[in-house]
């Protein structure tokens, strides 16, 4: 039986995930965030680190399924996932869904460091 990983423990979790990532560790990176999903898998969080893997794994098709059907069903005001979709229709190459949701991004009065970044991507 799996006991319960409380806040601080995921964010430590999450931490090392990225951290291998980083260090190009990704079957390990992998298991943690696999870890992490099936023990808080209501954690928008965990969902976005697990899907900027999937991504930079070169599995778009997964990291979009994973945003859409799990962290945006939930909570579709999420503008962090939002702007992490946008990313990964980027990778994609599929700009109209990008510049789209790039849009979404900066009419939202999110914080400066995303809108600047949607502003960039955008080219405005």
């Amino acid at each position: 039986m799996m006991e319960h990983i409380d806040r601080e423990a995921a964010h430590y979790l999450a931490s090392g995930a990225a951290l291998a990532s980083a260090c190009m560790m990704d079957a390990e990176a992998t298991k943690m965030v696999d870890a992490l999903v099936l023990a808080r898998p209501e954690e928008p969080n965990a969902l976005m680190i697990a899907a900027t893997l999937q991504m930079v794994g070169g599995r778009p098709e997964q990291a979009k399924d994973t945003l859409r059907s799990k962290v945006l069903k939930a909570d579709p005001d999420n503008i962090e996932a939002k702007a992490l979709l946008a990313l990964v229709h980027d990778t994609a190459e599929e700009k109209a869904e990008r510049d789209a949701l790039l849009r979404e991004v900066i009419d939202s009065g999110a914080e400066a460091s995303l809108v600047e970044m949607a502003k960039t991507r955008l080219g405005a």
